[in-house]
């Protein structure tokens, strides 16, 4: 739950979600969030191996439900546009973590 994540050894990692957005303060529409989404490359994920067939994209509606949980916990009800700091919020505040979480709390977090 971060864009940029540098340790103290060197090493850093940029989440691949976050480049759905060209900057900190874009916002996006739920058209973008799903177009955007769905033309991300995949990668696999830290999680179980065979959580997401490569070849298979995002269904519509699990776009749909993940960017109605995302926008649900913005203060404004009546802005139906999201922002980076508005994802990152809503995704810490649904997964209760702080940095990140396990394969297993993201299951939790979305059931």
């Amino acid at each position: 739950m971060y864009v940029k994540r540098q340790l103290i050894d060197g090493r850093s990692h940029e989440s691949r979600w976050s480049s759905i957005f060209t900057t900190a303060e874009e916002k996006i529409n739920k058209n973008d969030f799903v177009s955007r989404l769905n033309s991300l490359p995949y990668q696999m994920c830290l999680g179980p191996p065979s959580s997401v067939p490569v070849d298979e994209s995002p269904t519509t509606e699990a776009l749909d439900a993940f960017w109605n949980i995302l926008i649900s916990e913005q203060d404004d009800k009546s802005d139906d546009m999201l922002c980076p700091e508005q994802a990152m919020k809503a995704l810490k505040k649904r997964s209760a973590a702080e940095h990140g979480m396990s394969w297993t709390d993201w299951i939790k977090a979305w059931s």
